[in-house]
């Protein structure tokens, strides 16, 4: 967090989506560095348990658990939730930042892979709309 902004008091409870990479990692880090307890999840299982140490080490007050999923499967968000609530008791703060994107010719790229990036946006979010699974 740069100087002069308001930085989270540590032990604040942020989920992070799309952490395994770009700008979800670099938000969960710096949470991290302000003490905070994450729950990581991105689709990539193995570099996301090496987000988790890192962010663990980043403050003696910051904890890491990782959970891989899918934010385009409403079930898999579920489980994220459920992880953040059964482990640290709430959520103070949710970041979206998972998101996919597709290289190649349109005529060449396959219908299902150009609604991809979509599904993990805009709908990706929905999925996540609620850190309470019913």
């Amino acid at each position: 967090m740069r100087t002069g902004q308001r930085t989270p008091a540590p032990g604040t409870v942020v989920v992070v989506t799309g952490a395994s990479s770009g700008i979800g990692r670099a938000v969960a880090r710096a949470f991290a560095g302000c003490g905070a307890r994450l729950v990581v999840t991105a689709r990539s299982a193995d570099v996301l348990d090496e987000v988790a140490r890192e962010c663990a080490a980043a403050h003696p007050r910051a904890e890491a658990v990782a959970v891989p999923a899918d934010v385009t499967d409403a079930a898999a968000t579920d489980r994220v939730a459920r992880t953040a609530l059964d482990r640290f008791g709430r959520v103070d703060v949710w970041v979206n930042a998972a998101g996919v994107g597709v290289l190649g010719r349109l005529d060449r790229v396959p219908p299902d892979d150009v609604r991809r990036p979509e599904s993990s946006g805009p709908s990706g979010c929905w999925t996540t709309r609620s850190p309470a699974p019913t």
